[in-house]
């Protein structure tokens, strides 16, 4: 038996407006993923233009005074390092123990949040035997990530792990 023509002419209806609103939803996915790829491309500049720099000069005068300091870029699941955009800076106040993992020891990261166009800083002052806090201290635009701001954020966190 055939459909009636308006039933068919309702269902087209409902088909056209489920693919009108499939391809829009796919254009806005597609649009975002793109907006996400240019930003963890600028962080990924930014990361190695300003971050690292500062980091590896803050570092370094640490060490030269007995406080020794390391700098990682954590990897995604999946070993890609775009996916998981971000850099670590690590600092061991009584020295390295190798009994104990690098996340167990003070230290500030500044992580890419793709989706919301932002920076995230999460600070640790915990070492292994001391207590100390952890967690977010803010999400900011990348453009505010300057090696003055970045400064005051790792004397912050020597202040801390080193008392």
């Amino acid at each position: 038996m055939a459909m009636n023509e308006e039933t068919r002419s309702a269902l087209d209806e409902i088909l056209r407006k489920r693919k009108d609103a499939q391809d829009a939803a796919r254009v806005a996915a597609e649009k975002r993923k793109s907006a996400e790829d240019a930003f963890l491309g600028r962080f990924a500049q930014h990361r190695e233009a300003v971050i690292r720099p500062t980091m590896t000069a803050f570092g370094d005068y640490l060490t030269g005074h007995d406080c020794p300091c390391e700098i990682a870029d954590p990897k995604s699941r999946d070993g890609s390092s775009v996916a998981f955009a971000a850099i670590t800076f690590y600092l061991f106040p009584g020295g390295r123990s190798y009994q104990h993992r690098n996340h167990d020891y003070p230290k500030l990261s500044v992580i890419a949040e793709a989706r919301e166009q932002k920076v995230r800083l999460d600070q640790s002052t915990m070492a292994p035997g001391k207590g100390g806090q952890a967690g977010s201290i803010g999400t900011f635009p990348l453009e505010q990530i300057t090696p003055q701001f970045l400064e005051e954020r790792l004397v912050g966190l020597a202040r801390e792990a080193l008392r």
